[in-house]
């Protein structure tokens, strides 16, 4: 009896660890669309880990690659980015079919000149890099770090965890009525 509980305690520990997951992109689709005064391009691509889901914008001038939780951004060629309202990068659908992991914070590093964190968006399921104005080359870098906030439904993980308890709980107590009865 008392290695049935402890397989119980250990099969519920094991559980309740493996249902704690880390927010990740991988295998999602994600919307990437450039954008300023003049044009309008986008692609829905599949995230994948290297390199295989980098897509072009701008005639090649921009390539975007999308990781578990990072967007890296290759300036190809000299880009002046237009005045206005917004030019830039947007990355939209985050979240698909997961509602419960949302965008918390973005993380920005890069050398590009001008650039400050009053240019960055930000909703629960999209991002915004606001470029106006700016210009970039070949040794430009940029790449934002996205932090999801994750609340995971607690089903079923935590039901398991729940039931396996009550399951001991009730082994527990027919053990002890056994051994009060001998």
């Amino acid at each position: 009896m008392q290695k049935i509980l402890t397989l119980l305690v250990t099969l519920s520990l094991v559980l309740g660890v493996m249902s704690i997951s880390q927010a990740s992109l991988i295998g999602d689709d994600v919307t990437i669309k450039y954008q300023d005064p003049f044009v309008v391009e986008s692609q829905t691509v599949t995230v994948q880990d290297g390199t295989q889901d980098a897509v072009d914008f701008m005639l090649g001038s921009l390539t975007i690659n999308m990781e578990a939780d990072t967007v890296i951004v290759s300036f190809n060629n000299p880009t002046t980015f237009a005045d206005g309202f917004f030019s830039g990068l947007i990355i939209d659908d985050l979240n698909p079919g997961m509602p419960y992991l949302n965008l918390a914070d973005v993380n920005v590093d890069t050398n590009m000149a001008g650039w400050s964190t009053d240019r960055l968006l930000f909703y629960d399921d999209m991002v915004m890099f606001n470029w106006a104005g700016l210009t970039a080359d070949q040794s430009t870098t940029f790449s934002a770090d996205l932090v999801f906030d994750a609340n995971p439904v607690p089903i079923p993980g935590t039901m398991l965890l729940f039931v396996t308890g009550i399951g001991g709980v009730v082994i527990a107590s027919r053990r002890k009525r056994k051994i009060r009865t001998h």
